[in-house]
């Protein structure tokens, strides 16, 4: 791995900031990977514990998480995406 290309991310430290804003895109260049395919009909419901989070700013959040991209998906449509650096 070129050190210039990775930004520095390795094996020890490429799930930490600010590593990680490189490595999740590249992980397959760092740590084995293989393609697992799902089955059709195994999917889980998720319970839902709907609350009102009206006092909280999504753009703040995203920040001091350091969470780099946000999608909202229902059944077969994308309701919400949101990325941050990349």
């Amino acid at each position: 791995m070129n050190e210039d290309l990775n930004n520095g991310a390795n094996l020890d430290n490429w799930r930490k900031t600010p590593f990680s804003k490189w490595a999740f895109h590249h992980v397959r260049e760092i740590v084995p990977t293989a393609n697992i395919e799902n089955k059709s009909g195994l999917v889980n419901n998720l319970r839902l514990n709907i609350q009102k989070f009206s006092d909280l700013n999504l753009d703040k959040v995203m920040e001091e998480t350091e969470t780099d991209a946000l999608v909202i998906a229902k059944d077969d449509t994308i309701l919400f995406e949101k990325y941050n650096n990349g």
